[in-house]
């Protein structure tokens, strides 16, 4: 599947951002230096509109999700994501 238009880019990017906290809460260590929990709750808020404290990143992945079921039509599993085609 393509990523060509801006709604295709935001569903990736909020996907990157998704499984940048869940590695960051899985191993204590953030895929790079720029994936602090500071800058991973910011960029969570930008898709959720909720604003992220330390230590609620575990609540940035629950919303995080919803916001995925609301514009996917479906759930964000562990292991893979599907697209609805268009």
């Amino acid at each position: 599947m393509a990523i060509n238009n801006p709604t295709e880019i935001q569903k990736y990017q909020a996907l990157v951002v998704l499984h940048g906290i869940k590695f960051l809460l899985k191993t204590g260590h953030p895929i790079n230096t720029a994936y602090t929990e500071k800058n991973l709750a910011a960029t969570a808020s930008m898709f959720t509109g909720m604003d992220y404290k330390k230590g609620q990143l575990k609540d940035a992945v629950a919303d995080l999700r919803l916001w995925f079921s609301d514009i996917c039509n479906h759930t964000v599993d562990d292991e893979q994501i599907e697209y609805p085609e268009d």
